[in-house]
């Protein structure tokens, strides 16, 4: 996975995506949408294939991603991901992945020990993500 830098300038707010993974994802869209009709998917499929939906598995297509914010000399990367070398039984599409997301957050010019503020929603794939101690702390990286 090539890592491209993609950053928006928000007034004095700089927001970088930082890419860990694109594939196959672990939902069907009736599991995300459960009010949506199997039949919209399927006929919208010239379009949603291959980017967003896989029509030959009936599956979402995943990207997961972080961002990184940078403001007023602070840096804040917001959602960690799934991390890597992770057993994940309830979303396999997410388990033992072995994605350059250290490298890719250094290419976009940060090493991990830089940001000062990580944030990450309860969501069970957060569980043990990229743990490290920082100014004194555990967060998750």
């Amino acid at each position: 996975m090539t890592f491209t830098k993609e950053t928006t300038v928000l007034g004095d707010v700089e927001v970088t995506r930082i890419q860990e993974y694109v594939g196959p994802g672990a939902a069907t869209p009736g599991f995300l949408f459960p009010d949506s009709d199997a039949a919209l998917w399927s006929g919208n499929a010239d379009w949603l294939d291959p980017d967003f939906y896989d029509a030959g598995r009936g599956m979402l297509r995943s990207v997961l991603h972080s961002w990184l914010i940078r403001s007023e000399g602070m840096i804040v990367l917001v959602d960690t991901g799934a991390g890597n070398g992770k057993e994940r039984p309830h979303a396999p599409a997410y388990a033992h992945h072995d994605n350059p997301y250290l490298a890719n957050l250094e290419a976009a010019g940060v090493r991990a020990e830089e940001w000062q503020y990580a944030f990450a929603h309860g969501h069970r794939k957060f569980k043990d993500t990229l743990c490290r101690r920082h100014r004194g702390h555990m967060i998750a990286v």
